[in-house]
Formats: structure tokens, sequence, C-alpha cells
């Protein structure tokens, strides 16, 4: 119950989400965010991404943050709730969250694969935890098989 209470609480305060979405914005343009860049990605992924979003602007990308505040509070809500990740309100999120990375990576499953392993080591704080994670994992992996 109590992290149910938690996951109320976050569903009414935008600021969490701001705080995150700065920091991990503050990152992005600065000397960690540039070394990961280059960690994670080939120099040939790295412009194939420059070309999948061109004229990226600070407002999409924060119509994306706010796409992703969703789905992550719907993953918090879902595993404080106890759900089943094979059970269709976590195979709904796990759509919406496939669906997200796709539009992340236009469908090349080098850069996505190269995403996935970047994030393991990634300086960008996690807005879930480990439990919310290994949750959203086990859904996508259900998903991605049906």
């Amino acid at each position: 119950i109590l992290n149910l209470l938690r996951v109320i609480r976050l569903e009414k305060d935008d600021d969490w989400w701001e705080k995150y979405y700065d920091t991990s914005a503050q990152i992005a343009q600065g000397p960690k965010g540039q070394e990961w860049m280059e960690k994670t990605y080939t120099e040939e992924q790295r412009k194939r991404l420059q070309e999948l979003h061109p004229g990226y602007t600070e407002e999409q990308a924060r119509e994306d943050s706010l796409k992703w505040r969703e789905v992550i509070l719907l993953l918090k809500r879902l595993v404080a709730e106890g759900k089943d990740p094979a059970g269709p309100e976590a195979q709904e999120l796990a759509e919406r969250w496939w669906g997200l990375v796709q539009a992340f990576t236009k469908g090349n499953e080098d850069i996505r694969q190269s995403l996935a392993e970047g994030l393991k080591n990634s300086p960008y704080p996690r807005p879930y935890t480990r439990e919310e994670e290994a949750f959203i994992n086990k859904a996508l992996e259900i998903f991605k098989k049906s």
C-alpha cells in the first residue's frame, strides 16, 4: 500500500519529473553525456540517429519526455499493485513502451541494442527501481513473443 501511495503522490506532482528531466538534460549536454554517447553508439550510429531525427527541437524532447513520464508512472502503478507482467494491463504498457523505443530507434535494431547495452552503464538517473525494471523487462519479453 505504501508503494501505491507513493505512485499516487508522483502522479499528482509534476515537479519530480521536471527535476529528472532537467538533470538528464544537464548530463546529456555535458561531458558525461558526450562520453556516454561515444561509448554507447558507433560513429555511424550517431550519424544515423541525427538522420533519423533531423531538426529535433527542445519542444519535441519535452513532448517525448511527457510520453515517457506516462508509461513510467503506469509501470510504477502496476508494480505497486502487484500486477502480472503477462496480464492485459502490463501488456498494454509493454506495447506503449516498445512503441516509444521504436519511435526513437526508427526500428533500427543495431541502435536499439546499443541503447539497451548503454543504459546498463548510463550516467543518467533511473526514474524507476530495479524491481520496476525487472517487471517491464519481463512484460516486454512476453509482448515481443506474442
